[in-house]
This record gives C-alpha cells, sequence and structure tokens, in this order.
C-alpha cells in the first residue's frame, strides 16, 4: 500500500527528467515511463537530451550484415515530399574516453549517428512526386520493403521491371520464339537484296571498224 507522500510521475527513461514531445517522438519509439515517487521528489525539469530532427520515411536504415529494417530512417534532404518527411526525437550528447569505444542499444539513437549518415538518396535533384525509382537490387533504397514476400537474395521475388507486365519479361511460346507482345520487341524484316541488272554483252570479237570506211 502507498501513503497520501507517494505520487506517480512521467518520467524520460534517458534523461530522468519530465518528458516532453520529443521524448515520445524518440526514434525508437517513446520513451516515457510512470514511476513513483515521494512527494516533492518527481522529476520537474523538463528533459534536454532529446532534439529533433527530420528524417524521410522512404529510406530506411537497413542492417548491414541482414539487411533488416532497423526503424531508423536518414536525414530528409531538400528534395523529399512532405508526405514523407517526419519529425523525430534523437539524443543530442556524446559519450566519451572509454565510453565512446564501447557499443550500447541506444548508439543508433545519437545525434551523431545521423549525421554520419547520407541524406535521403531516394528523393534527389531531379526527382518529382508520384515517379517511381527503379528497381535496383544493390541498392537497398529502392527495394519494396512492405512486400513481405520480398526477400534480397531471391531473384523470385524481385519486384518486375518498369513497364514489364508481371510474368512476361523474356517469357518464349512453345514455338520457342516470342510471339508479339509477348515481352521482346518485334523486328522488321531484313530487306531482301535488290534485283541484279542483267550483264551487259560481251564485246564483238571482230577488229574495231570506224564507221564510213569501206571495208574493202
Amino acid at each position: 500500500p502507498m501513503g497520501e507522500e507517494v505520487v506517480a510521475a512521467s518520467y524520460c527513461l534517458d534523461s530522468g527528467l519530465a518528458p516532453t514531445e520529443l521524448c515520445a517522438a524518440d526514434a525508437r519509439g517513446s520513451r516515457v515511463a510512470t514511476g513513483y515517487f515521494i512527494r516533492g521528489d518527481q522529476p520537474t525539469r523538463s528533459c534536454d537530451r532529446h532534439t529533433a530532427v527530420q528524417v524521410c520515411t522512404d529510406d530506411p536504415i537497413l542492417n548491414e550484415e541482414t539487411g533488416e529494417p532497423t526503424g531508423r530512417y536518414r536525414l530528409a534532404g531538400e528534395f523529399c515530399p512532405e508526405e514523407s518527411v517526419k519529425t523525430v526525437g534523437v539524443l543530442d550528447y556524446y559519450r566519451e574516453g572509454a565510453a565512446a569505444m564501447v557499443g550500447t542499444s541506444d548508439s543508433g539513437a545519437l545525434l551523431s549517428s545521423y549525421k554520419q549518415e547520407e541524406t535521403c538518396r531516394v528523393h534527389t535533384e531531379g526527382w518529382t512526386s508520384g515517379e517511381e525509382t527503379p528497381f535496383d537490387p544493390s541498392d537497398p533504397a529502392t527495394w519494396p520493403l512492405d512486400d513481405p514476400n520480398f526477400d534480397p537474395g531471391d531473384p523470385d521475388t524481385w519486384p518486375d521491371a518498369p513497364g514489364a507486365e508481371p510474368g512476361q519479361e523474356g517469357r518464349e511460346p512453345e514455338g520457342g520464339q516470342p510471339t508479339e507482345g509477348e515481352g521482346r520487341p518485334q523486328t522488321s524484316p531484313e530487306p531482301s537484296a535488290p534485283a541484279q541488272s542483267p550483264a551487259p554483252p560481251s564485246p564483238s570479237e571482230q577488229p574495231y571498224v570506224p564507221v564510213g570506211i569501206p571495208t574493202d
């Protein structure tokens, strides 16, 4: 049982201070928790560890080993559309000395880790809204991560080439050659060789005789 001297209050899991909107909007998920304090000991100063950054939800950061999404996104660039930009909270502090050499579970939530990444690689100069980036198996930014069947190592799960009908790429009919409209461009028949003119008659075997000169 708790007496009147015990109170419940929210706090930030990273700073221990009173949470802000950015604590709830942490890139890893809300960092707001509820604790119980002796009245007067509950946190009153607002969290000063979380800062706001804008990320592009169309360019997720993937795990380098597994290729799986990490839940983090690259920083938004100047060409990212408004509907793809999201404001998240990240931790704005640096570890020094030996602590800087130790990997921790919140290393990816530090502002410094975001600054080390490239900005959005999907929306670059020349990109226009509504234009899809062609699928490139070597570029994770073009992977269809919303497709549960997609596997980067299995070509059978890759999206179809732009403009091609599903299952039509390179398909050949039973005869061995593609028919019209089945994935291969139709070629024009090669023009036949022009007919050759008949060979000129061979020159006369008789000796040349000038016109108008008697032969006898």
